[in-house]
């Protein structure tokens, strides 16, 4: 086992934690912006529709060779990200230091000889988030007129201190609960999703630990051998 399969654990524990962290702020914004957080909402906002590139980004390295991601993927997205940066204030190199964490974070196991096991759990986590977001995003953007606005509504999208943050358009920016309340939503489900693998792998080291695991496995094999 080597040093980052050994960190692998706690890494997962601060994924789920900075996963629900996250949620908790996008719902506060909803629930309670005022005149000061219009920065703050109109940047989370942007990252939202920036997340689109980072679960496909996420997916392709987790899945594709190491020369492949350095080569393509890490470029191309990289592109991208420096896009959606001209989008923030200038100076704000929120997106660009996100990304480039997020992918030393998604890429840290390419340079390893890793378990296939963990691998596995990588491109499956990478590919839960990418259909959540799909499903989120569409079941929210075609009920966004249904979706309560609580603080973000027309007082807040037409507001003088909000209108001077804005330096894109659309849908998530024109109406800005939509974006929050997507945030509130993915982040949230993700935190469960890797809330639930963390502990389906605790009680799978537990059981193997006392001794379950090599009675259940003997005991499927007795079965299978009648």
């Amino acid at each position: 086992m080597n040093i980052i399969e050994r960190i692998d654990r706690p890494c997962e524990y601060v994924e789920v934690a900075q996963t629900a962290l996250i949620a908790c702020q996008y719902l506060y914004l909803w629930l309670f912006a005022g005149p000061d957080d219009a920065y703050k909402v109109y940047s989370l906002a942007i990252l939202m529709a920036f997340e689109f590139v980072m679960v496909h980004s996420g997916l392709f390295m987790a899945a594709m060779p190491l020369k492949a991601s350095i080569r393509l993927f890490i470029p191309l997205y990289g592109l991208f990200a420096f896009a959606f940066g001209h989008s923030m204030r200038e100076g704000d190199y929120t997106i660009i230091i996100l990304y480039l964490a997020t992918v030393l974070n998604r890429m840290r196991f390419a340079f390893f000889n890793v378990s296939k096991s963990v691998k596995q759990r990588v491109v499956r986590q990478s590919m839960i988030a990418l259909a959540v977001y799909f499903v989120l995003t569409v079941s929210v953007v075609c009920a966004e007129s249904v979706i309560p606005s609580f603080s973000l509504g027309a007082a807040f999208s037409e507001s003088a201190s909000y209108t001077r943050e804005v330096r894109a358009g659309g849908l998530f920016v024109e109406k800005p609960y939509v974006p929050i309340c997507l945030g509130f939503l993915y982040y949230s489900v993700l935190s469960f999703f890797n809330f639930k693998t963390v502990w389906r792998e605790r009680a799978f080291i537990k059981r193997r630990c006392t001794g379950g695991y090599t009675e259940e496995v003997t005991n499927k094999r007795q079965q299978k051998n009648k």
